[in-house]
């Protein structure tokens, strides 16, 4: 876990009970049927699915592996995030994983991104998780200046900057596809 924290630079975000309590709400509101569960296992089933929460700092290895067999012990998984729990290269991983489980496999996984707006108030988006690989990818060249926005040596300078801190671009363009965007559902708690 130590080495998933310092990658991800010792910030603290939301924690684990947090993630369940917003996303148990979530589930509410938006009338789907999943039940929470104590003890060892998902955090929540639902006809068949497993649902696993994870805080911001987890260990990302551990919860791969664990993933990868609640895909296989229920119907489907679910992963359920906070924005600013992801790097680059787990993206990717989860990017693979789900196209694993599905072409090989017939194994469905989603992503719900939790992202927190005020003290009290939350968005929640639910993903196809080849979908948000594909709109990470696509939307982190939108936040660069065009050519006549720029001079060459500003543009050199904003490309190497950003792109060598790609985790942090990143955690901005999640952020901004969670809170933003029209599919996703407000949560009070």
């Amino acid at each position: 876990m130590s080495e998933d924290i310092e990658r991800r630079g010792g910030e603290t975000g939301l924690e684990e009970k947090e993630v369940r309590e917003v996303i148990g709400k979530y589930f509410e509101q938006t009338r789907k049927k999943v039940v929470p569960q104590k003890g060892a296992g998902p955090d929540f089933l639902g006809e068949g699915v497993a649902v696993e929460t994870k805080p911001t700092n987890f260990d990302f290895e551990r919860a791969f592996r664990q993933y990868v067999n609640y895909a296989f012990k229920y119907v489907g998984l679910w992963i359920v995030l906070p924005e600013d729990s992801l790097d680059i290269r787990s993206i990717l991983t989860l990017y693979l994983m789900d196209r694993v489980l599905w072409e090989k496999h017939l194994k469905s996984t989603k992503l719900y991104i939790v992202a927190k707006r005020t003290e009290k108030e939350y968005s929640v988006r639910e993903f196809a998780i080849k979908d948000f690989f594909l709109e990470v990818i696509a939307k982190i060249p939108d936040g660069f200046r065009y050519y006549h926005q720029t001079k060459p040596s500003e543009a050199i300078q904003e490309i190497v900057s950003r792109l060598s801190d790609l985790d942090m671009e990143l955690k901005s363009v999640v952020s901004k596809m969670v809170k933003d965007h029209y599919s996703s559902v407000k949560i009070s708690l």
